[in-house]
């Protein structure tokens, strides 16, 4: 196929299994330019569906170190990359379609979660795709007369349009949890410990002049007053806020009440290169700070 048209890209099926990754990338890396990770994750607790997001994490982790010892002499553009090619919520479906989720808050705190991850990682998950689109686990949900958006789409609008497209270090010092659950889709128990109440990434846009903190706030219940501190971006006073949130972590959209669950906007007006914001519970906060 790469005879035919060597622009194409090959993704190999991973296994979330570091052994069978291995085997894969060792046996066939100088035809392929990724291999897959796949997760379906969720659960009716509030909080073993938000800890989730560390387990997707650990395992992407996980298959960037196997890629690293396979290819151990590779600089790191060269390694092959991840495709992060099926993620989403999906543990039940309603009541009248086994592959439609009724997604709530929680899960689009999930989703938001996954993405800072995705942040966090861009060097080595250069593909990511939420599985699927329409109904079916869809972030759009549709009938033969109208359509409404869920929660995990309101979690894509704000980090497509509300965050940057260079990644910064950003540094997160957080109260932790601890959390012991029964498992992710009835496959695997699990254990996740010194998990953050509050994570962020935190980005700039290509020029330079805007910058980025989104910020998920876990903790269910607690507003949590947060000291941020800059270097390096000196913005305005004023800041603009868009935060995704709902009226608890179990709400949804319908086609009766679309608004639900959805972003709200407010103003800042003493932000600087260090002020503070208190990041209300159950919520997903972006701050747009611009160059002064």
């Amino acid at each position: 196929m790469k005879i035919v048209d060597p622009s194409i890209k090959i993704i190999a099926v991973g296994a979330d299994d570091p052994e069978w990754d291995l085997e894969v990338i060792k046996t066939a890396a100088k035809y392929i330019d990724y291999i897959s990770n796949h997760q379906y994750l969720g659960s009716d607790d509030y909080y073993e569906t938000v800890a989730s997001v560390y387990w997707v994490k650990r395992g992407l982790e996980v298959l960037k170190s196997v890629i690293e010892t396979a290819q151990p002499l590779l600089r790191e553009e060269e390694r092959m990359k991840i495709a992060f090619d099926e993620w989403n919520i999906w543990y039940r479906g309603n009541q009248e379609n086994d592959l439609e989720e009724d997604y709530a808050l929680k899960d689009g705190l999930f989703a938001a979660g996954i993405f800072i991850v995705l942040h966090k990682l861009c060097q080595s998950v250069t593909m990511a795709n939420l599985a699927q689109l329409v109904n079916v686990l869809g972030a759009i949900h549709t009938d033969k007369r109208s359509l409404y958006l869920t929660p995990l789409h309101r979690a894509f609008d704000l980090f497509v349009n509300r965050t940057g497209e260079i990644v910064l270090d950003a540094l997160v010092n957080s109260e932790t949890y601890n959390i012991e659950g029964k498992g992710f889709f009835g496959r695997r128990k699990f254990k996740l410990a010194n998990l953050p109440y509050l994570d962020a990434s935190v980005t700039l846009n290509r020029g330079k002049d805007k910058l980025y903190i989104a910020t998920v706030n876990y903790h269910k219940e607690k507003k949590i007053e947060c000291p941020i501190f800059l270097e390096g971006f000196f913005p305005s006073a004023k800041a603009k806020i868009y935060e995704l949130s709902g009226p608890d972590v179990m709400a949804t959209n319908d086609f009766e009440n679309p608004e639900r669950v959805k972003i709200k906007t407010g103003i800042i007006k003493n932000a600087g290169p260090e002020f503070s914001y208190g990041f209300p519970p159950h919520s997903c906060t972006v701050i747009e700070l611009h160059r002064k």
